[in-house]
């Protein structure tokens, strides 16, 4: 891959290894090596963790991420199960949960197992946040349900997360319909970026709201600083190094939305009483009664699907354009 870390593929005779790399935060030195073949006899499985059988046609993904890849390659209908169907912002998935086409088996630690094995899957599509909620992982392993760890979530880089998408094109048998939207998406970026490399003036931007009493901000090796950069937008945290969030009092949080000239992504709020609502001290914050702030939530449902943290993974040349617009109006 030109951009995403995550994943090498390499083409052998029969397929293709895909190579998983540290799909964890904190993972060092941890890999997953998948054959991937569409052939029917199994090879010699010595120094794999797991031989796939390509192209799936029945598919448990357990983020949302991982069915906008699924839909851009046009293989929706491969998806049998989903974690949270609440959350999911797709309507032909959503509709499937309602005909029952589609099931949602459950997340973390309360998976069901029983459900799953009754989809009879040809792979779950999983993730983790740290070494131990990967546990699952061994359950389904005994009960011989194939798992691959997908670990889009963790690239710094726009393009990066974007670029899964070859994953999901050697998964689905999409291989070069994968590497032409991909390319595409790449170019508009480029181009997109490419329009606020000569500006001078840039706008301080703030994020999110508290939750429970910590303003999380994102670190400043992170895919949202890097969307800002790419905009031409200023990041008050783009010194801090770590690619995730960054824990703030709510104090230290306003004292550097002060300095901030837009405030983005205010979480479940829709309006500035609800943001005021949320976090009364924010009223001192200029972006506020300047009335620039902007939510990243337009394309939601009711029961809190949201767009953006979904098929946003396969447009960040459309988000670029919004926070271009967003941060330079002219």
């Amino acid at each position: 891959p030109s951009y995403a870390r995550g994943f090498t593929i390499d083409t052998v005779e029969n397929g293709y290894i895909l190579t998983i790399h540290n799909p964890w935060q904190g993972a060092q030195g941890v890999s997953y090596r998948y054959l991937l073949s569409e052939s029917d006899d199994m090879p010699d499985m010595d120094g794999f963790d797991g031989y796939i059988r390509i192209p799936l046609e029945r598919v448990i993904a357990l983020s949302t991420t991982h069915l906008a890849y699924t839909y851009a390659l046009g293989r929706s209908s491969t998806i049998v199960g989903v974690s949270g169907g609440q959350y999911i912002y797709n309507g032909g998935i959503r509709a499937g949960l309602d005909s029952g086409a589609v099931v949602d088996v459950g997340f973390d630690n309360s998976l069901n197992y029983e459900l799953i094995m009754s989809l009879r899957p040809n792979v779950l599509l999983g993730y983790s946040v740290d070494a131990g909620s990967a546990g699952y992982l061994q359950k389904l392993t005994e009960l011989k349900v194939p798992v691959i760890l997908i670990a889009d979530y963790l690239e710094e880089s726009p393009l990066g997360k974007a670029e899964w998408l070859r994953v999901f094109g050697l998964l689905l048998g999409k291989p070069e319909q994968a590497d032409s939207i991909f390319a595409s998406i790449e170019d508009e970026y480029l181009a997109t970026k490419a329009l606020t490399a000569s500006l001078e003036s840039k706008p301080m931007v703030f994020l999110n709201l508290p939750f429970k009493d910590i303003w999380y901000l994102p670190g400043g090796t992170s895919y949202m600083a890097q969307l800002i950069a790419d905009a031409g937008g200023d990041y008050p945290l783009k010194v801090n190094t770590s690619r995730t969030s960054h824990p703030l009092s709510i104090e230290a949080a306003l004292r550097i939305g002060v300095s901030c000239d837009v405030w983005i992504n205010t979480g479940m709020a829709t309006t500035k009483a609800e943001v005021l609502a949320e976090c009364p001290p924010a009223k001192i914050l200029p972006a506020l009664s300047s009335n620039r702030v902007f939510n990243n939530n337009k394309r939601s449902t009711p029961h809190g699907g949201n767009d953006f943290f979904e098929s946003g993974v396969v447009a960040p040349h459309v988000i670029l354009k919004d926070l271009i617009t967003i941060f330079h109006p002219s």
